[in-house]
């Protein structure tokens, strides 16, 4: 259950994200969505993109990170492209429903239902990437990606009361599971980058270099 509450921390921290940019546009822009995107030019399919990400659907913002990921395949290493398709992914997850559908922890479970989980791993690989190529990374960015690998840490632990396991003294030294332990390392620093603290999530952060 940890590990879907974190998935509503990343929900609201993008819907903060995606409020603030919809109060920066309004419903004039959808004038130029009346054409066939697939159509436009790439800078055209990048504008469009934005727009979409501003005030469409989720049907639309999954539409346009198909576009904006159909030209990654192109031109992988754009890290504008990669930064784009992030935001798009977890604002096509299913976000806005998943917000409207939560209205106490009893209703969690079928809202989450809702969320597309692999565009929320795509977000992460996405910013990931991004940072290697040297792309400069929002806080909210890093925020919602580090939230995003300790869920991905707890998948490869077999729960998330077990991530705590990873980091005692001997672990530290020989990690259990050296892939869980990397992805819980990377969440730390994101986490950390992003402004929180992974203690916040429940999980003890004393071992952690």
């Amino acid at each position: 259950m940890k590990v879907k509450i974190l998935l509503i921390i990343i929900c609201m921290g993008v819907f903060s994200l995606i409020v603030n940019c919809r109060n920066m546009f309004t419903n004039n822009l959808f004038s130029s969505f009346q054409r066939d995107p697939e159509n436009l030019s790439d800078g055209q399919k990048i504008s469009y993109a934005k727009d979409i990400l501003a005030v469409g659907s989720t049907a639309q913002i999954r539409n346009a990170y198909n576009l904006i990921n159909n030209m990654l395949i192109h031109d992988s290493n754009n890290t504008e492209l990669l930064l784009l398709a992030a935001d798009l992914a977890i604002g096509g997850s299913g976000v806005l429903e998943v917000l409207d559908e939560v209205k106490d922890e009893s209703s969690l479970e079928a809202a989450l239902a809702l969320l597309d989980l692999n565009l929320i791993q795509a977000s992460a690989d996405h910013i990931q990437t991004a940072e290697a190529l040297g792309a400069e990374i929002s806080v909210s960015q890093y925020l919602n990606t580090g939230v995003i690998l300790l869920g991905v840490a707890s998948d490869q632990v077999g729960g998330f009361s077990n991530l705590n396991l990873l980091h005692g003294s001997i672990p530290a030294v020989v990690p259990p599971d050296p892939v869980a332990w990397e992805t819980l390392l990377q969440a730390d620093n994101y986490i950390t980058q992003g402004g929180g603290d992974i203690s916040d999530y429940g999980v003890e952060n004393s071992n952690l270099p």
